[in-house]
């Protein structure tokens, strides 16, 4: 998409690679947002395939972080480097939140169908209810109409 006073980007082109925490993605598009007045960014991780919008700064702040935890960015005179058992024990834990993330992702899904379920079971009993009220009301229309028979036959038996 390109919008009038939004420059093409050499950093994120459509189609360009990048990783961050949570892994590597796709660029798939990039616009100006008028209403937030940001460049945004619509990307696809590759290890998952889940589609993610932000904005631009964003997303450049994400993969700027990730590159300095690994040492790859940043001032070097300023940081020591990363220690390889530091790195491993990182990595490991990026593995474990990972997991994390996939399980909380399952169980939002496995809430989503229950939640799902538990509605069109209400709707099946809502028609149930609706039906067995429309069924009394017929009832009670015919024991009325019964009472005032008995009534009148009761009038009648009294007149013989």
């Amino acid at each position: 998409m390109c919008n009038m006073g939004l420059k093409e980007s050499k950093k994120f082109a459509i189609g360009s690679f990048h990783e961050n925490g949570g892994g590597k993605f796709e660029i798939l598009e990039r616009w100006f947002d008028e209403k937030t007045n940001q460049v945004m960014l619509k990307y696809r991780y590759l290890g998952d395939g889940r589609i993610e919008t932000n904005k631009e700064a964003n997303v450049n702040a994400s993969e700027w972080k990730w590159r300095k935890v690994r040492g790859l960015a940043g001032n070097r005179a300023e940081s020591s480097p990363i220690k390889e058992e530091e790195r491993v024990t990182m990595t490991r834990l990026e593995e474990r939140l990972n997991d994390i993330y996939i399980k909380i992702e399952n169980l939002f899904v496995e809430n989503t169908n229950i939640i799902s379920d538990i509605h069109h079971e209400f709707e099946e009993h809502r028609k149930i209810l609706h039906e067995m009220m429309h069924t009394l009301a017929v009832q009670q229309k015919q024991i009325e109409q019964l009472v005032n028979d008995r009534s009148l036959i009761n009038k009648l038996l009294e007149k013989v």
